[in-house]
């Protein structure tokens, strides 16, 4: 943590000084760029977890004070995409500072980590010791799956689901907290009352049938209200940034959801993208790709 505040403190000292840097399609005729400054690195879970955690996670990486922590089974390669996801979330215009700094202090808080398991089936049979293990660490963990997570991208053989269950759980534990009028999940908000024109009604429970003029119907029974307006936040900043536009993805999902296309979905939900593009939200503007390569402008003299 000491060395993450110091490496963020020089950056922020850089855009101090630096005040005429500047973002543009000719930075380098500008100025002279700093490639790589926050570069994200796999360790070993240090002792201090204990061993019961030793035993199930061989290791994790830093992101923003966060944590990645992945089995044995997991490659470097879906250890470093996951982490590199997260970190283009919460650093969505690559400058190597968090954009959002009350909502990392606010996942930091909740301690929103993220365990990387290489199936569901794999992580079951952990389940007991994970939640007697979270319990005891205080932390809020969100699970996902090497067998689900595609470091060359979402293609027919399926989507990267490092892109959902990141934002989950920067939704549910981030945003909900920072702005509750606004992205609350567990009482009236604009983001619910999106949800229930959505859902073409308020359901606090899955309906037997969702109503003809629904877009979004989700019909997982045991996904209560508050899940359902993860879900929908997920979908619809997904779709709106290109995410979920690729060949075959509509016959997919159009059970759930069927808005794929940003041009879809602009046209349909006027609600949600009114909350998408309010810049008082500091919501991401571009879909991360797992290439995290933030950069730092310094004015050439």
């Amino acid at each position: 943590m000491i060395i993450q505040f110091s490496i963020s403190l020089v950056l922020i000292l850089f855009h101090i000084l630096f005040p005429e840097t500047l973002k543009s399609e000719n930075l380098s005729q500008k100025c002279n760029v700093v490639k790589n400054i926050q570069k994200l690195k796999i360790t070993t879970i240090p002792d201090s977890m204990g061993e019961t955690f030793k035993n199930i996670f061989a290791k994790q990486v830093d992101v923003f004070g966060l944590k990645i922590y992945a089995t044995k089974g997991i490659s470097d390669s879906e250890t470093l995409h996951a982490a590199y996801v997260q970190a283009e979330y919460l650093d969505n215009d690559e400058d190597g500072l968090v954009d959002d700094p009350l909502l990392v202090e606010k996942l930091l808080e909740k301690k929103a980590h993220i365990v990387i398991f290489k199936t569901e089936a794999h992580a079951n049979r952990r389940i007991d010791k994970l939640d007697d293990l979270s319990e005891e660490l205080n932390f809020n963990i969100t699970e996902l799956y090497g067998n689900e997570t595609f470091p060359k991208g979402s293609s027919k053989r399926g989507f990267d689901s490092s892109l959902e269950e990141i934002l989950h759980s920067i939704t549910h534990y981030g945003y909900s907290e920072v702005y509750p009028e606004a992205l609350a999940i567990n009482q009236d908000s604009i983001l619910t009352n999106a949800m229930d024109i959505a859902r073409g009604g308020k359901f606090k429970n899955v309906p037997r049938r969702y109503p003809k003029e629904a877009w979004y119907t989700y019909n997982d029974r045991t996904c209560d209200y508050e899940c359902q307006a993860v879900e929908y936040f997920y979908w619809g900043l997904t779709s709106y940034l290109g995410a979920q536009n690729y060949p075959g993805r509509f016959l997919e999902i159009k059970d759930e959801w069927t808005l794929n296309t940003p041009e879809k979905f602009q046209e349909k939900d006027k609600e949600l993208l009114r909350i998408l593009t309010n810049r008082e939200y500091l919501l991401p503007s571009k879909i991360p790709n797992g290439k995290y390569l933030p950069s730092l402008c310094i004015s050439k003299k």
